[in-house]
């Protein structure tokens, strides 16, 4: 516990702790220890520890990384596996409703990191290198993950949370910025979330030479660089789609099912292209 400047131990768990939230309900802090394999209540009051579950019909828990709270004071929690790479330790997440534990969702990579945002659960999936999120979690309906943000390489994405007051204020301020000027086009462009350095209306627009010489490249970030060029020209949709299908789509069935789909758009726009046509029978 840290007040001003001193730092005083509140409560040692015998274990290794990693993710904590508070719950006003209980006035106390939950806890995800991965050693001891639980899912933990610490008093705020006289720092006296509870455990709150540590298997999920009757199998032990892998060892819980991280947690958050929602609205109705349900704990959701993920549960990784801790094997060596390139094992995917494809793991549960869990919900803790009272002393209840149910799953939430099963078979991601490594889920590691998560925080919750209104309705909208995010959650770090660290060996697909990528952050997903289930939306209307509260809803009677079986959360289903989208990919929410993609990370180059190495990536790894672990802890992760998220201000919603802060950026609703931000927004405030920023919409009354002069749409000419170069300060309202910076923060405009900021608000549209996720975006990179790619997206920035302050980038020179590449040469000819350049277009022409990126176009030969057979490097996965040049290639995603020609595609932000080129968004619209066939072969360059195709081009992303087969290498980001042969890097990154192993283990990885909706990266698999957009890789898909995007070299069949590639196939529309042109229909006899040979290299077109190749990509889509290797994909097949």
């Amino acid at each position: 516990m840290i007040n001003k400047s001193n730092i005083d131990s509140h409560a040692n768990t015998k274990g290794r702790p990693l993710g904590i939230a508070f719950s006003k309900n209980t006035n106390s802090l939950i806890v995800a220890d991965a050693e001891r394999k639980a899912i933990l209540r610490v008093s705020l009051g006289n720092g006296s520890i509870t455990q709150l579950c540590t298997s999920f019909e009757d199998m032990e828990l892998n060892g819980p990384s991280d947690l958050d709270i929602n609205e109705n004071d349900e704990v959701i929690f993920t549960d990784p596996l801790r094997n060596p790479y390139p094992n995917p330790c494809i793991s549960p997440v869990y919900k803790l409703v009272k002393n209840d534990i149910e799953l939430f969702i099963s078979d991601l990579a490594f889920p590691s990191g998560i925080t919750i945002s209104s309705e909208n659960v995010f959650i770090s999936e660290t060996r697909a290198n990528r952050l997903v999120v289930l939306e209307n979690h509260l809803s009677d309906e079986p959360p289903e993950p989208k990919m929410f943000r993609r990370f180059a390489e190495p990536g790894n994405p672990d802890g992760i949370t998220v201000d919603d007051n802060s950026l609703d204020s931000l927004d405030d301020l920023v919409n009354k910025l002069d749409d000419s000027s170069k300060s309202g086009k910076f923060f405009k462009w900021l608000l549209e979330f996720p975006c990179t350095r790619n997206d920035s209306p302050f980038r020179v627009s590449p040469s000819d030479e350049y277009v022409s010489k990126l176009a030969e490249q057979n490097n996965l970030a040049l290639i995603r660089e020609n595609f932000r060029i080129n968004n619209n020209d066939p072969l360059s949709i195709a081009r992303k789609a087969i290498y980001e299908l042969v890097v990154n789509g192993q283990d990885d069935i909706s990266l698999q099912q957009s890789s898909q789909l995007e070299l069949e758009s590639a196939k529309s726009l042109d229909e006899n292209n040979a290299e077109i046509l190749y990509y889509l029978a290797i994909a097949s």
